[in-house]
């Protein structure tokens, strides 16, 4: 685990992926260590001398694979260590709303820190589902029982994936099967979604996916501006089904809204098929971007490196975060980067609602943009009050 306290760039709207999980061996199972209940910043530097250059190699799955075997080792992927309250005691600092949120009038954050986060959350929720009052309580006030049950949840999760990217990257008869690009295409179409982009700053792509009467007749294009598709557009990761961005130069993408429940809303709504997941609706966007991009440059774009989740409000997820920030490192504007396969904060933050889709997508699709394997997991705050910021990367070949 690598921390640095030196405080990332503030991210505008336009977003740079940031969040980046996992640098460590494959899906390999957990070695047994007195000194993974060390949680301190000391206790994780001697852990990685204890190590040595054996756990330093660039892959999470291929670590799991070549990681020795131990005698103590457990025969099964359970949880491994008892769950550590976060250290509250510590400085809280003042959360202010993020400025581009300002413009909507939220009411003020007065909780604590991680709940004003929580707070935050729920008035962009109302923003998008029209709602004219706002909230002036937080009804989702939880106590930290319930939050650490989230971060246990993650892992549960996370534990089963570690399995199935395991079986995937060992080439098991039972593995996760690929899945092409023009499948996926066909599944967005049938489903009714539809795709609109635009150039945006500094190489990126802005990408809006949304499906339902408001885009119904419409066809997929580029646009000049989402306002002639969505009435009383002003922010790409609040005011439409799933608002992103993907820079073909650099194969990064920023995923800044993503409103499963609000799809969910629409299809119950309009009598819909049932909605795609999060990892099929990421994987569109990012083709239909570098067809775009090659059809104006002439020349072929990156593949896909790493997915970012910017500014995340999932409530379980930024849960989870608390839990592995134990130090409020990020908190605090510094960056946490995860490489050890070791450590159940890796398959916790990958196993989240908004990890889990990075695994699915290099198991489906990595045979077709070069993945094999994930590097590392990291996550950050701008230090300012704003949400959280989460990176998984991919090993390409």
């Amino acid at each position: 685990m690598k921390y640095t306290n030196k405080k990332p760039l503030k991210s505008s709207l336009s977003i740079s992926p940031t969040e980046k999980y996992l640098q460590t061996r494959p899906f390999a199972p957990p070695v047994n260590n007195t000194s993974q209940d060390d949680l301190s910043p000391k206790g994780f530097e001697d852990n990685s001398q204890r190590h040595g250059q054996e756990h330093r190699s660039e892959n999470l799955l291929a670590k799991l694979v070549n990681m020795p075997e131990s005698p103590n080792a457990p025969t099964n992927t359970q949880i491994q260590r008892k769950l550590k309250a976060p250290q509250l005691k510590l400085r809280s600092p003042q959360y202010q709303t993020p400025p581009h949120f300002s413009r909507h009038k939220s009411p003020p954050l007065t909780l604590d820190s991680r709940d004003r986060m929580v707070n935050h959350t729920e008035s962009v929720i109302q923003r998008k589902r029209s709602i004219n009052q706002v909230q002036t309580t937080n009804p989702n006030k939880e106590d930290l029982g319930s939050k650490e049950q989230d971060y246990k949840n993650s892992l549960t999760r996370g534990k089963a994936l570690q399995d199935k990217g395991l079986a995937w990257f060992n080439k098991s008869p039972d593995a996760t099967k690929p899945v092409t690009t023009n499948t996926t295409n066909e599944k967005i179409e049938a489903a009714g979604y539809k795709t609109f982009w635009k150039k945006g700053k500094k190489g990126k792509f802005r990408i809006a996916t949304s499906r339902g009467a408001e885009v119904e007749g419409k066809k997929s294009s580029k646009v000049k501006d989402f306002g002639q598709i969505f009435k009383g557009f002003e922010d790409l990761g609040t005011d439409v089904m799933y608002g992103n961005t993907f820079n073909p130069t650099t194969g990064e993408f920023s995923a800044m809204g993503n409103w499963g429940d609000w799809d969910e809303e629409i299809m119950e709504k309009e009598n819909l098929p049932p909605r795609l997941s999060n990892s099929e609706i990421i994987w569109h966007q990012q083709d239909v971007v570098r067809n775009a991009y090659k059809k104006k440059m002439g020349q072929e774009a990156k593949t896909l490196k790493s997915i970012k989740r910017s500014q995340i409000s999932n409530k379980p997820t930024l849960n989870t975060l608390l839990f592995c920030d134990h130090w409020k490192t990020a908190e605090d504007g510094g960056k946490v980067e995860l490489d050890d396969p070791r450590k159940d904060d890796v398959w916790a933050l990958l196993g989240s609602p908004n990890g889990n889709s990075s695994v699915y997508i290099l198991m489906e699709h990595g045979e077709e943009f070069g993945g094999v394997d994930i590097t590392s997991v990291s996550y950050e705050t701008s230090g300012d009050g704003a949400p959280p910021d989460m990176t998984i990367s991919y090993k390409t070949e």
